[in-house]
């Protein structure tokens, strides 16, 4: 049903959360190295039972139920700098939209 069996994806250098809705979309935020987004200010907090990530921003992509990336509008596949409250309203637009391009 998923596309993907996990909520966080952590690689070496970047990071990122992932939510798959009922219609089987998925929208990714990421952060790290080689991303669009202020990396540089980010936070990590480590200790032995948490791992916490302060961020300010992520990169954006949406995925179909067959893992094809979905454009933004202007026919791009991702969306950079985008703040918390951007990622919330297109996590919800795309929560509600069948393949057409997203946008906030």
């Amino acid at each position: 049903m998923s596309n993907s069996e996990f909520n966080i994806e952590i690689r070496k250098e970047q990071k990122s959360i992932v939510l798959t809705f009922d219609n089987e979309y998925t929208i990714t935020g990421s952060w790290g190295l080689g991303l669009k987004c202020s990396y540089e200010a980010s936070e990590d907090y480590f200790d032995d039972e948490f791992s916490l990530f302060s961020v300010p921003d992520l990169q954006v992509t949406v995925n179909d139920p067959l893992g094809e990336i979905v454009p933004f509008t202007k026919g791009i596949d991702y969306k950079e700098n985008v703040t918390p409250e951007q990622f919330v309203s297109i996590a919800y637009h795309v929560s509600n939209k069948g393949k057409e391009n997203i946008d906030e």
